[in-house]
């Protein structure tokens, strides 16, 4: 599926995108393609500290959004099947063509995951998609975001450009939280979603869902923690990160966490846990 035009982009309902190693994707923005692409792809942010995937990994990919990680996983293992969640209607109808394209075996539920099934309030940034959640704050989100994009142009600014700085990341930020829209969505669980697939082994349980992760480990069984091999999270804030290591310890999981670069100046920092 080829793209000739200058930035790879066709205009439309649906836009579609030439990321940079070929492959083609359904996207909302260039903004957060690229910034996802880059963590994904090239940083290969969820495989790091030892995390590892065979060919025939069992992969649940909690806050798909467009499909980024699928495509990334179905790449490195393509015997592997993919479990995606992605709540937002909008951004779901994208990950079900993206994955149609490159994915057989990834099973998409437009559902999140919580510690109970019920349904809640969902947040929709449309201009920002991959900050939506289902525990969205304009102020948290625009803190993330901001430091995010400082740390970016930071590396092409000279050395004490902290005013020029702030006035790009304004310019850059503005407008991008803007039109938020609140909808009901469904929630499942990660133990109902096992025992309703038949599955007895998750490799990776991969989580990016805005400050929904501790529900979302709640919603694990006793019975099925044995189950999961290794988990790949974000925490967005110093308790919550103390809380979810501390849980995955007590599930005997070695620990993990590191900060991003573009994150330095947030409070957001991504776990890894695996079994000895």
């Amino acid at each position: 599926m080829g793209c000739d035009n200058k930035d790879g982009a066709e205009e439309g309902a649906d836009q579609i995108y030439r990321l940079k190693n070929g492959l083609s994707v359904y996207h909302l923005n260039k903004y957060e393609t690229d910034f996802s692409y880059k963590e994904i792809f090239e940083d290969s942010t969820y495989l790091k500290h030892g995390i590892a995937l065979a060919d025939n990994a069992c992969i649940f990919d909690v806050g798909a959004n467009i499909g980024m990680f699928a495509m990334f996983a179905k790449q490195l293992c393509p015997g592997a099947k993919i479990f995606a969640f992605e709540p937002a209607p909008e951004v779901c109808r994208l990950l079900q063509l993206n994955v149609a394209q490159y994915g057989s075996d990834v099973q998409v539920y437009q559902c999140g995951l919580s510690d109970k099934e019920s349904v809640t309030n969902y947040t929709y940034y449309p201009h920002y998609s991959i900050m939506s959640g289902f525990h969205a704050g304009f102020e948290e989100d625009n803190l993330a975001l901001c430091a995010g994009v400082r740390n970016q142009i930071g590396k092409s600014l000279p050395p004490g450009s902290s005013v020029a700085s702030d006035r790009i990341v304004e310019v850059l930020v503005k407008d991008k939280l803007n039109d938020a829209r609140q909808s009901q969505c469904r929630l499942s669980t990660v133990s109902t979603v096992l025992r309703d697939a038949g599955i007895d082994r998750i490799n990776l349980l991969k989580v990016d869902a805005e400050r929904s992760e501790l529900e979302i480990l709640d919603g694990v069984d006793a019975c099925d923690w044995p189950k999961i091999d290794q988990v790949v999270m974000e925490a967005h804030s110093e308790q919550q990160a103390e809380r979810v290591v501390s849980l995955l310890n007590a599930k005997g999981y070695s620990v993990k966490t590191e900060q991003e670069a573009h994150f330095r100046t947030s409070v957001i920092v991504n776990i890894y846990a695996k079994r000895p």
